[in-house]
């Protein structure tokens, strides 16, 4: 069993790690975690997204069930972990499945991406997300296209580089 509350003070790298493949082998524990993601402290919103990052890489196909969960959150979400978890896992692994659950990423993503305040790390995920979104609403390129200029001149290296990523593709 998993100790959450040891996990969310100070626990070494390896012992994240080592937790983060235990919740994809053991996804009734998930909800545990996600108790922390969506009421905890600061403190244990950041740990308990960086651990959803990590389990993630270990095998994304756990949060399917947990998509609905993730984005609803997401309309709330306090801290940066929190947007980052989400972009990430999204922008990595591929859309909901759902199509209400796509609407109301695709209005929170381009949200994010239009924040003058968000962070560079949510934003790049965010232009990868609204890049999938183009696939199947073709529609929404000319608006990802008009955010993107406007915000290049005044965004950091890592904007521009997945700018222009994304930006080359379009034109594929």
């Amino acid at each position: 069993m998993l100790d959450l509350h040891y996990i969310m003070q100070r626990p070494s790298k390896e012992e994240f790690l080592a937790a983060a493949e235990y919740l994809t082998k053991n996804t009734e524990e998930l909800s545990n975690v996600f108790a922390f993601f969506t009421s905890g402290t600061t403190k244990e919103r950041n740990r308990s997204a960086w651990l959803l990052q990590q389990a993630s890489d270990v095998d994304a196909t756990v949060f399917y069930p947990w998509h609905k969960t993730i984005i609803a959150h997401a309309l709330n979400a306090k801290t940066d972990a929190e947007k980052r978890f989400t972009t990430r896992l999204f922008s990595l692994h591929g859309l909901p499945t759902n199509h209400d659950l796509k609407g109301q990423l695709l209005q929170q993503t381009f949200d994010w991406l239009i924040n003058p305040k968000e962070s560079i790390a949510v934003k790049v995920h965010c232009l990868e997300i609204l890049y999938r979104f183009t696939k199947i609403h073709p529609e929404i390129e000319h608006e990802l296209r008009e955010i993107i200029t406007d915000q290049y001149e005044r965004s950091s290296a890592a904007f521009k580089a997945r700018a222009r990523m994304v930006l080359k593709r379009l034109e594929a």
